[in-house]
This record gives structure tokens, sequence and C-alpha cells, in this order.
């Protein structure tokens, strides 16, 4: 008898283990506590809700590099209207001009090296277009770019440092409307700067997800369907700012300011 105790000891024990190994297995096969298991599907179309670096930019591999188009670009410092509209036709392109001002030098700090700038990269063409998926449409982005020819005055541009080198520096661009586009579509400036960059309006800086329109054709589809807004910023009792004649309202340093200024539109 004292055998057969001994025995089903064993066996109880064994089970035991047993089960426990089992709850074990689950736990560690199943959701973990704080976890939550998503299903996504293939047809799904992510809703776009604002702009940000991760937008489709103008490859700076198909853009061309004119020095000659700076000649179009006025001298001294020229403020600028705000937003532009451009007319780009096939046989002669839209030019625009872009002035620009860096300061990363105040009393008590001299900044040993300039910003560099890779102005060719800084234009971007967007669309954005209503896509239908499961009865309801969204807005989805894609790269306009491959429309247009670009052109751009300079690669990069060197601005601030410890003398403010090349402030208030013009970048001319020119777009021309590649063979059977058409279509309204959206400019961008800076997408993807490590730096903040802001468009010198006549009231107020503004920070956008696009600065302006170009058309090619008739002007049809219509693709400059901006969903988000601008940004500003308070102008009174800025900590480490400067101004410019003509700006009514300080500029951060460290910061990127540009003005839109000179439109050319296409003549054919």
């Amino acid at each position: 008898m004292a055998h057969l105790s001994t025995v089903g000891r064993l066996v109880a024990i064994i089970a035991i283990v047993v089960l426990v190994l089992v709850a074990i297995a689950s736990i560690l096969g199943g959701p973990q506590p704080g976890t939550t298991t998503l299903a996504t599907t293939s047809s799904s179309i992510p809703l776009i809700t604002s702009f940000s670096s991760g937008q489709a930019t103008s490859s700076s591999d198909s853009i061309s590099i004119d020095s000659g188009l700076g000649a179009d670009c006025p001298g001294g410092q020229v403020n600028g209207t705000g937003f532009i509209d451009v007319v780009a036709g096939t046989s002669s392109p839209a030019v625009f001009c872009v002035q620009f001002y860096y300061h990363n030098s105040f009393d008590g700090y001299n900044a040993s090296a300039p910003l560099l700038l890779n102005v060719s990269s800084a234009l971007s063409i967007q669309a954005i277009q209503e896509v239908l998926s499961d009865g309801v449409y969204y807005p989805q982005s894609f790269d306009g770019s491959s429309n247009f020819t670009v052109s751009v005055s300079q690669s990069q541009l060197a601005i601030g440092g410890s003398t403010n080198e090349n402030e208030g520096a013009m970048v001319a661009y020119a777009v021309t409307a590649n063979s059977g586009s058409s279509g309204t579509y959206q400019l961008g400036l800076f997408p993807s700067t490590g730096v903040g960059s802001w468009l010198l309006n006549p009231q107020e800086p503004e920070q956008c997800g696009y600065y302006g329109e170009v058309v090619a054709g008739n002007g049809f589809p219509n693709y400059a369907q901006n969903l988000g807004g601008c940004l500003t910023y308070p102008t009174s009792s800025l900590p480490s700012s400067y101004t410019l004649p003509g700006i009514p309202y300080p500029l951060f340093i460290g910061d990127v300011y540009f003005s839109i200024v000179a439109v050319t539109n296409s003549t054919g």
C-alpha cells in the first residue's frame, strides 16, 4: 500500500507540472497585457491630415542648373506679396525668384560656419487627388514633378555664419510644363529641411504646406486640394530675434526666412 501511495503522489505531481506548463504556453502564445492587435486591409487608404517632411518632393537628380536664371531676379531686398500663382507653358518657362535670410549670430555668440542649403531640392510640386475606397472618398497625395521640367540658378546656398554670408541672396527657379501635361498643382518649399523655414508675408510669417500654385495646360484637373493650413508665431517679445527693413515683425535667429518675388509667367 505504501508503494501505491508513492506512485499516486508521483502521478499527481506529474499532472500538476503538465497543467502548469500548459498554462505558461497559453500565456506566452496569447496577446500580452497592454497590447492591441490592429487588423489592416489592402483596400485601406491613409487619410492625409497634414503636410510633413515625408511628402513627395521633386528629385534633385531631375533638376538642371542654369546659372543664367539669376539675371531674371531683382537686386537688393524685395518684400514679396506672399503666395504666388504661375502659368507654365511647354515652350517657355515660368520663372520666379526666392530671396533668403538666415541669422545664426547674435550678441555674445558668433556662429563659426554658415548654413548650407540644398536649394536645388527645396522646390516640390505636389498634387492631391480624391480616391474612392469602400464608398468613401479619401485625399491621396502624389508627386506632380514628373509633369514639369525644373531648372534652378544654383544647387547650394551657403548663408549666415559670423559675417551673415549671402544674406538676402536670390535663387531663381524655372518651371516648364512637359508636353501633354495639364492640371493645377501646389508649389511647396523646404518640405524636408532640418531647420524651421518661414514665408515673409507682409503682415506675419507663415509656415505652410504649400506656397502657391502652378498651372499647366488648361489647368484641369485641379490637384491643388490643400488640406492643411498655415502656422505662425506670436511676434512680440521674441528672444534671440532680429529685424529686417520693411518687415513689421521680428525674426527668429536660427530659422530660414524667404520671400517669393519677381514672378514671370510663361509666354507659350
